[in-house]
């Protein structure tokens, strides 16, 4: 049997999950936890502390969906032909023996 692909419960952050993901485009190194303490100041009452896990994997699959489009759309391309550069690919310093050592 494979995993469940519906859901058992109402999604608590339904009503306002298209503020929340306004703010992860405009700051995207905010933290599940973050975002979180926000919606709770915003919204007193509505979530609970045993919310967050719920919130942080619901971001954790926004930003993964995002990425995708993101390097789907030919981005690569566009910013080369634009004639930007990108930044040197990063070096690692193998040593003399050019082998890691553990």
């Amino acid at each position: 049997m494979g995993p469940r692909t519906y859901r058992t419960r109402k999604d608590p952050f339904e009503a306002v999950w298209d503020e929340v993901c306004q703010w992860l485009v405009v700051q995207p190194e905010r933290t599940g936890r973050s975002v979180f303490d926000e919606l709770q100041q915003r919204y007193p009452g509505q979530f609970s502390d045993g919310q967050l896990r719920t919130l942080q994997h619901h971001i954790q699959i926004w930003r993964a969906r995002t990425v995708l489009t993101f390097a789907d759309e030919n981005w690569l391309d566009e910013v080369v032909g634009a004639g930007q550069s990108l930044p040197p690919p990063l070096q690692v310093d193998l040593g003399d023996d050019g082998e890691r050592s553990a």
